[in-house]
């Protein structure tokens, strides 16, 4: 699992460079991972996820809104109103459901291995 604060640094990264190969020049010697393929999976994600609704973020998890609200601890309703645009999630909420789902993610993939 990457910390939080190292991901956090992608984060911003991510959402500041546009194009996926500067991204990947400019931060991928940074990050802290295991191997090539993994640095490059996670710097993919992220870089999706930080021009993701909260809805494609769901989405990659592969979550319907209710599994989402269990496994988050995100109101069904919440969820819901996510989906059809009515609110969006605060700015730090929307960071840390990114971080979930990626961190998730990566660690199902780690017990693939």
């Amino acid at each position: 699992m990457i910390p939080y604060q190292d991901f956090r640094r992608l984060w911003i990264d991510a959402q500041e460079i546009a194009d996926y190969d500067q991204y990947v020049a400019e931060t991928g010697g940074s990050v802290p991972c295991d191997d090539v393929e993994q640095t490059l999976r996670l710097l993919s994600l992220i870089h999706r996820l930080a021009r993701a609704s909260a809805a494609d973020i769901r989405a990659a998890a592969g979550l319907t809104q209710a599994a989402m609200a269990r496994e988050y601890g995100v109101p069904v309703s919440t969820a819901n109103k996510w989906d059809l645009g009515i609110n969006k999630p605060l700015p730090w909420a929307h960071v840390m459901l990114a971080y979930a789902v990626v961190s998730d993610m990566m660690e199902a993939d780690d017990g693939d291995r």
